[in-house]
């Protein structure tokens, strides 16, 4: 029997394992997780009525594939959408919340900016595409000015890659923007949500009962092909097929192998089999994060919470990227009747070190919503959730480093990288990606038992 080895049980992993199952069901796969827990930074904590998420609580439904995934885990029914509240966003500059100008209106009334940076970004310039791949400030700064690359632009990348806009790639981390600047587009008026590439584009949808939910179905799904507590030592190439060692002392012999872990794993695993692959991975880092939940009784907050939370720009300072509302964006479901749930992002390349310490994570979180909402007492629920490995990181040069990576995997006949590391950081990017992965699998693979009702696949254009 061929076998295909899935090494990672994330959201990548475990849908990637499952595409591959539905189509050809005389394959035998084994998915190899290194922790007793799957689902990577998907996991839904719930306990007296508090559903605190680790990491996402929602994702943006642009390209139909997590869809698909849901319905084939028969969990459309459970889709919920955020509420109105969704729509209104803010900034924190100078210890005060500002709501993010999302029209020329708003724009042209709005105290984040002075009178000089509303003028340069009302009449912000279409400018030639650019020669060489600039950094999202150098970007932002040519296309709006210096004040909204800083005080906009600069909380946006930090709020999805918890990274630095002066070190991040525009083209890899912004690439609506960017294409559309490239087309002869106004970047302004996307930013404001005005014609077509705007950041708004798609809706923002979870799970009854959190995210988490998906999890437990993929794990449902594919039972006994899920190995918990099983650490890849070393990928090696044999004569036909690939060899994987696992830490207990086990050699799996595979026809291909999918390995989604980002960050060291992803350069200590799969570098030594190309340098190629290994100076190029070398150079995507990681940002570390906490997500800290803190829960608040009815009485508890003096702000209103009107809205989906802020973004906090690094000209700030602090180690806080954000917070957000979970209890405004999705009403029901996510905290006890009248009380408040919300995340608190700390870290980041802001602040990497601080994921390491829970207590210093929580102080800096208290102290964020006691200085911008006031809130004085006391949390009445707290769950924190390190991720030391954190984000990956899509730093100037990354499009390139994405072209040479895939060149050198094609040398490497089975070996696939899925996950974070080239394409994407949301729920969505992933489950696009592991549903083409799975497909090349699938056509690698010698002829057999294929299912071909299973969905079309629409390749992710990167």
């Amino acid at each position: 029997m061929r076998t295909v080895v899935v090494i990672g049980g994330g959201i990548s992993g475990l849908s990637v394992a499952l595409h591959i199952a539905d189509q050809r069901p005389d394959v035998r796969i084994r998915l190899l997780e290194s922790s007793d827990r799957l689902g990577g930074v998907i996991h839904t904590d719930r306990k007296e009525g508090w559903v605190c998420e680790a990491g996402p609580g929602a994702f943006i439904d642009r390209h139909p594939s997590t869809r698909r995934l849901i319905d084939r885990l028969g969990l459309s029914g459970d889709i919920i959408s955020a509420g109105n509240a969704v729509r209104r966003r803010y900034i924190r500059h100078q210890g005060s919340l500002h709501p993010f100008p999302d029209s020329p209106e708003a724009l042209a009334r709005t105290a984040l900016l002075s009178e000089a940076g509303r003028l340069r970004m009302q009449f912000s310039p279409v400018l030639p595409p650019a020669r060489s791949d600039q950094t999202v400030s150098q970007f932002a700064t040519a296309h709006l000015g210096k004040e909204a690359a800083s005080i906009l632009v600069d909380p946006i990348v930090a709020g999805i890659y918890a990274g630095a806009p002066d070190q991040l790639s525009a083209r890899s981390v912004l690439p609506q923007l960017v294409g559309l600047a490239d087309q002869g587009g106004r970047v302004c008026d996307a930013l404001l949500g005005q014609g077509q590439g705007r950041l708004g584009k798609g809706s923002m949808v979870s799970i009854s009962g959190g995210l988490g939910a998906l999890v437990e179905a993929l794990e449902h799904e594919l039972g006994e092909r899920i190995e918990r507590n099983r650490t890849v030592t070393q990928i090696r190439k044999g004569p036909g097929h690939w060899r994987v060692d696992v830490d207990d002392g086990e050699i799996i012999e595979a026809e291909a192998v999918v390995f989604t872990a980002h960050g060291k794993a992803a350069q200590q695993l799969l570098g030594p089999l190309d340098a190629e692959l290994n100076e190029n991975l070398e150079q995507i880092p990681s940002a570390p994060v906490a997500v800290v939940n803190l829960g608040f009784s009815p009485d508890d907050i003096p702000h209103p919470l009107d809205g989906f939370g802020y973004l906090i720009p690094s000209s700030e300072g602090g180690s806080v990227l954000g917070v957000k509302w979970t209890t405004s964006i999705f009403p029901q479901g996510r905290a006890p009747e009248g009380h408040t749930l919300m995340q608190v992002f700390v870290g980041g390349t802001r602040a990497p070190q601080m994921v390491n310490d829970v207590s210093a994570v929580i102080k800096a979180a208290r102290a964020e919503v006691l200085q911008t909402l006031g809130i004085t007492a006391a949390p009445a629920h707290v769950r924190v959730f390190p991720h030391r490995v954190g984000i990956s990181q899509y730093t100037s040069g990354h499009a390139e480093r994405v072209v040479a990576i895939e060149t050198a995997l094609e040398r490497h006949r089975g070996l696939y990288l899925a996950g974070t590391t080239l394409h994407g950081v949301g729920i969505n990017a992933c489950t696009t990606h592991s549903e083409a992965i799975a497909e090349d699998v699938v056509a690698s693979l010698e002829p057999g038992l294929r299912n071909d009702s299973t969905l079309a696949v629409v390749r992710p254009s990167a």
